[in-house]
């Protein structure tokens, strides 16, 4: 999946989003103009139920890496670059990308490289995913969570252009012209696209 949720997908415009395959469950509203096959439409069918399935189980994987070497990130990502290995918020305050900077990826080489990031509460993103060296969009993991009864939240700003897999219990919200190059996963909230959104965005 593409995009999978657990209570609704939405589409608040009038442009279509371009996704491979659309999934929710155990919701079952899918709204707004999506380009997808019908084949590959799924609303609480097998298909959903299964991926949901699939997903609790790569929640409970990735909670499971927060290990002692996990390396602890606080504020900004603005500016950065991080090696592969695993990341992890230091307080409930989440992570946030401002200012449309860059935050780049550096698999020195090795295209087998993976990121792990595990934030709590809240993932506000405005601006640019560099991969560098190798780095793949495919092996960037953000595990968005929550320590409370609070879903947690994703925000991606307009304008920016995200790669990686997002993995949470909470709600996604993509804003207007967002270029996308991953998995929007969520097992328990919404993922709504809100705004004017454009052809750019491509959900590959």
């Amino acid at each position: 999946f593409t995009v999978l949720a657990g209570i609704n997908v939405s589409s608040l415009n009038s442009k279509k989003i371009l996704a491979t395959e659309l999934g929710v469950s155990p919701g079952t509203d899918i709204s707004g103009s999506y380009s997808v096959d019908s084949s590959s439409m799924h609303i609480n069918d097998a298909v959903a139920i299964s991926a949901q399935a699939d997903l609790a189980i790569a929640l409970v994987n990735v909670s499971m890496k927060n290990t002692p070497v996990a390396k602890v990130i606080s504020g900004d990502l603005a500016g950065r670059e991080f090696l592969y290995g695993i990341y992890r918020s230091d307080n409930a305050d989440g992570i946030v990308l401002t200012g449309k900077e860059n935050v780049t990826f550096n698999a020195e080489g090795n295209p087998f490289a993976i990121f792990y990031f595990q934030i709590e509460s809240s993932f506000v993103f405005d601006g640019t995913v560099v991969l560098i060296n190798g780095a793949q969009s495919s092996n960037l993991y953000w595990y968005v969570y929550s320590n409370t009864s609070t879903l947690p939240t994703v925000n991606l700003k307009s304008g920016s252009s995200f790669s990686g897999t997002v993995l949470t219990t909470g709600h996604i919200i993509v804003n207007e012209n967002v270029q996308i190059d991953g998995q929007l996963l969520s097992s328990s909230g919404a993922i709504s696209f809100l705004g004017t959104i454009s052809s750019s965005l491509q959900i590959q």
